[in-house]
């Protein structure tokens, strides 16, 4: 599929999640505020009907669509802040700094700003809801372990990510579905509390909406980023190599959660002492191991 194809994809696709997620907090906000509000004004003032319906359907979508453009706006901030990424000043990291600009000149997407996370495990994240806005988050480890071919190799790849609006996908995905799902879960939580089994039930259909909405755009991805990398790059074979260390490396990111995992580009922790399974139903696919076999596929001559 030809890049431009792909962007207007991920961009019909970035479209219908917002959407969804309109809708998704309309709704429950329509049951927790519009109903009861409505109901209150009609008894105590008995206003026109309409007006009654106008106010249970207004206000919750008014308040809907501030909440959500909050979410959006407020993910990549929250995302490093998270991670405890700091920002890459000039001349701070020129191996990195270098890469970013020379492979964003040969990608064709616009310049990335770059951050630091703190961390022996070799891994980066990106985040972004548009390509002029993304940040690219390596960590120290990825640059002590990794050869700067193998570095230009993944830098690559989440490069051309970037420029096929599959991160901009990613991090709009995660932003509308993260609050969904958090707030069932932390009622859930309390399930033993009779007083929570109300909020339980109604938060259960938008905790579900955005579970499947997650599920079926992260969980479509495709090998494309990784291919074009090949094309860029000056030695294809480096990719491969690259994901094999960041694979067998036995180092876990500190940080790694279950909201961010699938912006990073290998998110299953390899430790006994953490949910592997939990992260495996958020993580990306295909997933490291099919992206290894891809290559080896297309590094092997014909």
């Amino acid at each position: 599929m030809l890049v431009e194809q792909v962007v207007r994809r991920n961009r019909r696709r970035i479209a219908l999640v917002t959407a969804v997620a309109l809708v998704n907090y309309w709704v429950l906000l329509e049951i927790l505020l519009g109903l009861p509000a409505a109901l209150k004004i009609v008894v105590r003032h008995h206003p026109p009907i309409l007006l009654a319906i106008a106010l249970c359907l207004v206000i919750p979508g008014l308040v809907a669509a501030k909440l959500l453009a909050d979410q959006l706006r407020e993910m990549d901030a929250e995302t490093l802040d998270d991670q405890g990424a700091v920002m890459i000043g000039s001349g701070e990291l020129p191996l990195v700094e270098d890469l970013l600009r020379d492979l964003g000149i040969a990608v064709g997407t616009s310049p990335v700003r770059a951050a630091l996370v703190a961390d022996d495990a070799p891994n980066v994240l990106t985040v972004g809801r548009r390509p002029c806005g993304t940040t690219v988050v390596v960590t120290s480890g990825l640059v002590e372990k990794l050869s700067r071919d193998e570095l230009e190799a993944v830098l690559a790849a989440e490069l051309w990510a970037v420029r096929r609006y599959d991160t901009a996908m990613q991090t709009v995905t995660q932003a509308c579905a993260d609050d969904a799902v958090a707030t069932h879960r932390c009622f859930s939580s309390r399930w033993t509390d009779p007083r929570s089994w109300l909020w339980i039930a109604v938060t259960f259909p938008t905790m579900l909406v955005a579970e499947l909405v997650r599920h079926r755009l992260l969980r479509d991805a495709d090998f494309g980023a990784d291919e074009m990398a090949l094309a860029t790059i000056r030695h294809p074979e480096a990719l491969r190599e690259a994901m094999v260390k960041l694979r067998d490396d036995p180092a876990v990111v500190a940080t790694l959660d279950l909201r961010t995992a699938p912006l990073w580009f290998e998110p299953i922790p390899h430790s006994g002492d953490r949910q592997a399974s939990a992260y495996e139903a958020v993580a990306l696919t295909p997933s490291l191991d099919e992206r290894l076999a891809r290559l080896d596929e297309l590094l092997t001559p014909r």
